[in-house]
């Protein structure tokens, strides 16, 4: 199957995906109806405090209630290259299709190639090793950048959203650290740390806590992050995409693959600042909860 085609194919599902959520995606005060069947607003009890300065070109916070309100909007619906925000949709496309999650997959050597040759971030798997289906849900696709393949912060908003309905999924995106159960050739199995985790001193900020994400990274589509975080008895779902890196060079270093299994994105190794990561915190530390609904 080319390229293109699985470009085409991650595109259509989301738009499809997209176009069931997007009218809950619109910016609107809540409502209630009174006994007499008349609409009543009632205020936002959540908003972002203040102008933010942040590193991201395109990026939208979302609350997790009953009308999804849109608590920060910048350049949502402008086009953007996903990078590894498209594991998002493998991982959920797997759960809902793969009826045996502990059905043993064995990873062919025509899997690896095109990786060796794009240099791309590996999770320590080698060509020929059999694995548990749910083990693979840690690593996944690819994400390497396609020109066919692209995506807006609010598109991902809504593949999130819809994701995280999933126990398994949030279980996955949540985890701090994972350990595969053993396989043929590694015996111990294999140990994945989450790159948002890693890369965090503290999940923790301003009242709430960073509950997960997923993060990528290409030259292309800069550092991008979805993240999901709770304040008070509230969730927030953050998109953020196109931080450029801050470094010598400023371009992509070549991705670590840890042996043994410690696989992550990298954009500009160690001397690059996480800015998705620093947007996220300059994001959720702005959010105010008011005495409301």
């Amino acid at each position: 199957m080319s390229k293109k085609f699985n470009a085409g194919i991650f595109t259509v599902v989301l738009v499809l995906i997209a176009i069931l959520g997007m009218a809950l995606l619109t910016q609107r005060s809540p409502e209630s109806v009174d006994v007499n069947g008349s609409v009543i607003q009632t205020p936002v009890t959540s908003k972002v405090a203040g102008d933010l300065s942040l590193n991201s070109s395109n990026v939208l916070l979302v609350e997790r209630n009953e009308n999804l309100d849109v608590l920060l909007d910048i350049k949502s619906d402008e086009r953007i290259y996903p990078a590894s925000l498209a594991k998002i949709m493998t991982a959920i496309v797997a759960l809902e299709n793969i009826s045996d999650l502990d059905e043993l997959v064995t990873l062919r050597e025509e899997i690896f190639n095109p990786l060796y040759s794009a240099n791309a971030s590996m999770a320590g798997f080698s060509p020929g090793e059999k694995v548990r289906a749910i083990d693979l849900l840690f690593t996944n696709m690819t994400g390497l950048h396609n020109n066919d393949q692209y995506s807006t912060a609010r598109d991902i908003s809504v593949l999130l959203e819809y994701a995280i309905q999933s126990e398994i999924f949030f279980k996955i995106l949540t985890a701090q650290r994972y350990t595969a159960k053993p396989t043929n050739l590694n015996a111990e199995g294999i140990s994945f740390l989450s790159t948002l985790f890693s890369e965090m001193e503290s999940p923790e900020f301003n009242g709430g806590t960073i509950l997960g994400g997923k993060t990528g990274s290409t030259n292309e589509a800069g550092l991008c992050l979805a993240s999901i975080a709770e304040k008070g008895a509230r969730q927030f779902i953050l998109v953020t995409c196109g931080a450029k890196a801050v470094n010598d060079s400023q371009e992509l270093s070549p991705p670590l693959s840890a042996p043994g299994g410690l696989g992550r994105d990298t954009y500009g190794g160690s001397k690059t600042e996480e800015l998705h990561i620093d947007d996220a915190f300059t994001v959720y530390n702005a959010i105010i909860i008011t005495e409301g609904r």
